[in-house]
């Protein structure tokens, strides 16, 4: 076997492991979001017509969605997550309180939860990119969200006027 031979087998190798790298953090965070935040399809409720209307005369608030922590265009709809804008708008939401998680233990229960759990907001943050300082940090989420919640902002208000 030459040097010839095993350089190129080398150059394969390294650009294979840049394709598999590169395609795991382009394939992979939206397969987890899509895994993670599942709609239950269902038939439409059965609204009585004087209901609806009383729907459309309230102020619809809604306290918590965690949209700003996956890296998904609120602008459009989709069959998975807490909320996007249409569905949204259909609810005839007025207020949405975009919330922020620093930390989800693995094995994460009600009862009890391991201090030295493993992170799963951090192998969030490292699969969708975000930048190497967040990773380590338990004010990573909210300095991303910050960021991003801003721009929704800007976002709500073009939609609104």
């Amino acid at each position: 076997m030459t040097i010839k031979f095993y350089k190129r087998t080398l150059t394969s190798f390294f650009l294979f492991i840049v394709l598999l790298v590169l395609s795991a953090l382009i394939i992979l965070p939206p397969m987890i979001d899509r895994n993670m935040n599942l709609v239950t399809d269902h038939l439409p409720f059965k609204v009585p017509k004087d209901v609806k209307e009383f729907h459309k005369t309230l102020i619809i608030g809604d306290w918590h969605a965690d949209s700003t922590l996956w890296n998904r265009n609120l602008i459009r709809e989709y069959d998975y997550g807490h909320v996007d804008i249409p569905r949204l708008q259909r609810g005839n939401v007025a207020i949405q309180m975009f919330t922020t998680v620093t930390k989800s233990p693995a094995g994460q229960n009600y009862n009890r939860n391991e201090t030295d759990a493993r992170d799963n907001i951090t192998a969030l943050a490292i699969v969708q990119r975000w930048p190497i300082k967040t990773w380590t940090s338990l004010l990573k989420e909210p300095c991303i969200s910050l960021i991003k919640s801003m721009s929704l902002h800007c976002l709500i208000l073009i939609i609104l006027c």
